[in-house]
């Protein structure tokens, strides 16, 4: 209850919202990308109710190679995205670190983190 009323009161200053916000926007700017390609491979699957109707009637699946692929393309293009939230929020969960203040980049799996830190340890 203690810690629920801490953060309470820090996301009720200006500073807490103002580091909420920073947060906010580093996720969004760190999840476009795979939020475009998410469109860009629904878009290739061009799924129409006939298409599906008569692959159903044909083969009684249906599962299409359109949909696979487009299925692994977005596994890999959200790979990054998902690899930065998952630090991200490990670093927030932490209470010796000022995680909004850490900046956490992936790109091709590589994990780069910048930011300033109290002490070495």
């Amino acid at each position: 209850m203690g810690l629920g009323a801490a953060a309470f009161y820090f996301l009720g200053s200006e500073h807490g919202r103002s580091q909420l916000r920073s947060t906010a926007n580093q996720i969004d700017t760190t999840t476009k990308p795979a939020r475009d390609a998410l469109y860009d491979k629904l878009q290739v699957l061009d799924l129409r109710a006939e298409d599906i109707k008569e692959e159903l009637a044909e083969t009684g699946t249906v599962v299409r190679r359109k949909a696979r692929e487009a299925s692994a393309a977005i596994d890999h293009a959200t790979a990054d995205a998902r690899i930065t939230a998952a630090i991200k929020g490990k670093l927030l969960a932490s209470r010796d670190l000022s995680s909004l203040q850490i900046s956490v980049n992936t790109t091709g799996g590589v994990v780069t983190l910048a930011g300033a830190v109290s002490s070495t340890e």
